[in-house]
Order: C-alpha cells, then structure tokens, then sequence
C-alpha cells in the first residue's frame, strides 16, 4: 500500500545521511522538509525551512509553524527525521495537530559518544527512536545499523 512519507531534516550532514536512505522509500508518495534553501533549489519535491536551533528561539517558534503546517496539509503516514531541531519539532508536532504518523527518529552517525539533545527528547515522542551505534543501544533506543 502507497504512504504519504515526510522525510524532515536540518541541511549538512542530516540531510546527507536521510538522503541516503531516501531511496527505501521508492513507491511512496515522499515529501521532503529540510532547512535552509540551497538544499531544496535543486529538489522540487519538498519544503524549505526557517533555519533555527536552540540558539534562536524566536526561529523555533516560526519553524514550529511551519512544520504544523505542512502536517496538517499533508497528513504523513510515516515521518522519518535524522536531526536536527525540524526533525524533533516534526516528530514532537505530529501528535499536538492529530497526525497518526508513525514517526521514525534516527540519531545522526556524529554522535557516537551519546544521544543527542534532540534524539533524548524525541524518544519519549518517536513512534521507533534508533542510534547508529550499537553501544548506544538502550531499550527505548534501538541499533538497527550504521547509515554511513
């Protein structure tokens, strides 16, 4: 059966790394949301985002609408997010405006020492949260393998 996929992610090395992933999901219908516009000039299948972290929060607050909003229109079966703040906001966001996603947190290949800041708080909100180190593996943070 076709789903509606969002594939959310902060530009650099997230969008690397979801990129490669990207093509799991051929046959579905996929919508990129990625942050900062260079990124998405070449793509004409997704959004561009406010970029913002925690070092700006008047940011967070206009890409936190955004991401609502782009929810709302397109109602995602799955959400697959590698980091960052757009990611987390998708994952927190899709449960406060009614989505029924299955929202997939994978923690970017960078940290290897422990889980990010964005991947601590989108486990308690991720349908499935994965790390890709297995040392890191928890039980409510599970190791399915490495992206890179």
């Amino acid at each position: 059966m076709k789903k509606k996929i969002l594939l959310v992610c902060s530009n650099g090395g997230h969008y690397v790394q979801l990129s490669i992933l990207a093509s799991a999901f051929s046959g579905h219908d996929v919508v990129w949301a990625v942050s900062g516009t260079d990124t998405l000039l070449a793509r004409k299948d997704g959004y561009c985002l406010i970029e913002a972290n925690k070092t700006t929060p008047i940011k967070v607050v206009g890409l936190a609408f955004q991401i609502s909003r782009i929810l709302i229109a397109k109602r995602p079966d799955v959400i697959v997010s590698t980091g960052a703040a757009p990611g987390l906001l998708a994952v927190a966001l899709s449960r406060l405006v009614g989505a029924k996603a299955k929202t997939i947190w994978i923690d970017s290949i960078a940290n290897s020492a422990r889980l990010s800041l964005s991947g601590r708080i989108a486990r308690h909100f991720a349908s499935e949260t994965l790390t890709q180190w297995r040392h890191l593996e928890t039980p409510t943070v599970r190791y399915w393998g490495a992206v890179l």
